[in-house]
């Protein structure tokens, strides 16, 4: 009777162990799983600080733009000289970085010199295009068309002036495009009444 009763207490207890573990394939099935599904979520949370960070840099030149309007609308000084223009330049020579400027001599451009401030790029964002509009021609330097672009206001007028390496064009407005080193791309744009805005697409 006791002999009854061992075995069949043995035989419910292996019964009982076996059904529940887990086997070797099981085990490595989960495993895969765990991380197919981590991967996934890492390289979602990788592209989504790339969009982040580009929104971010945007409006961080869209700033910058709207910082020169409101120096060229107050008539900031700088050097104890009261400039009447000021702009932000942008060269497709140097993609990572553009100027913040005073146009002290007054002839549009940016001159060694004039610099009130210089925006760094890093982290792999770049500019990648920059384009001035003439309203039925649109000229980029990502088609060799332009070399450098920049955006000057004048007191006492918010309006924006677009100036590019090409000699007596009129433009009614500017592009800047900003590149993650994920791929993605902000557009920043700016228009002759003083309109800067970011844009997606």
């Amino acid at each position: 009777m006791t002999s009854l009763l061992s075995s069949h207490y043995k035989k419910r207890h292996n019964e009982f162990h076996r059904e529940g573990g887990f086997t070797l394939l099981e085990l490595l099935v989960v495993m895969g799983v765990m991380l197919v599904i981590t991967t996934l979520i890492l390289a979602r949370h990788n592209q989504f600080n790339g969009t982040v960070l580009v929104r971010n840099l945007s409006y961080s030149v869209a700033l910058s733009i709207r910082q020169a309007q409101v120096y060229g609308l107050s008539g900031r000084s700088t050097g104890g000289l009261i400039s009447i223009r000021y702009g932000v330049y942008f060269t497709s020579a140097n993609p990572t970085q553009y100027v913040l400027f005073a146009d002290q001599d007054s002839d549009g451009t940016y001159d060694p010199g004039e610099s009130v401030e210089v925006f760094s790029l890093s982290g792999g964002y770049v500019i990648s295009n920059i384009c001035a509009n003439t309203g039925t021609v649109e000229k980029c330097s990502g088609s060799g068309d332009i070399d450098r672009l920049t955006i000057l206001f004048m007191r006492p007028n918010p309006d924006a002036r677009f100036i590019t390496d090409i000699a007596n064009d009129v433009y009614t407005n500017g592009t800047i495009t900003v590149l993650s080193a994920q791929g993605v791309t902000r557009y920043v744009r700016v228009t002759t009444t003083g309109q800067i805005s970011v844009q997606q697409e």
